[in-house]
């Protein structure tokens, strides 16, 4: 005869099985609805100039528009999205500058359509790779589940070549 405490055990065990099988069931659910999100980012001004650590920076303004909207499901907790500068450097094959992020917690405030913003992090350089560089302007965004793992994804892209001198 089994005592108390092992029944419980069970019948613990038995509804942690549950929840884990009912949480993965969601997750698989969740990633086959469909997404549609609409991006339009783009370089406003762009104006190079020798930072003060010596190197290549570069101070821009651009315009974001996005719906994510589509993005957001019932196991959606947030969306972190970001607007990337990539370019190739001789030194680098990649380089990745976050220049811009925020925190949407909502389906409501996905959509929206910001204009002449400024960088909040610096687009700079290690070196003098900035100038007559092609540079690739981009939102990338991390998908935040409530259960499940985490995604990312990139959608609207400019490319702009940077000035030759400051």
């Amino acid at each position: 005869m089994h005592s108390p405490l092992q029944r419980l055990n069970q019948v613990f065990m038995f509804s942690v099985t549950l929840f884990a099988c009912q949480g993965f069931v969601a997750n698989i659910l969740a990633l086959l609805e469909p997404e549609n999100p609409e991006v339009a980012v783009s370089f406003r001004n762009i104006n190079l100039v020798r930072s003060k650590f010596n190197t290549d920076q570069a101070n821009i303004e651009f315009d974001l528009s996005a719906d994510l909207s589509t993005v957001f499901n019932w196991n959606t907790k947030q969306l972190f999205i970001m607007v990337v500068a990539e370019y190739q450097t001789t030194q680098n094959v990649r380089n990745e500058v976050v220049v811009w992020d925020h925190i949407i917690p909502s389906k409501e405030d996905a959509k929206f359509t910001r204009t002449g913003l400024k960088p909040e992090y610096h687009l700079r350089d290690l070196g003098f790779g900035l100038r007559s560089n092609n540079v690739t302007l981009l939102l990338k965004w991390n998908y935040m589940p409530n259960s499940g793992l985490l995604t990312y994804n990139s959608l609207g892209k400019d490319i702009r070549t940077f000035p030759e001198s400051y």
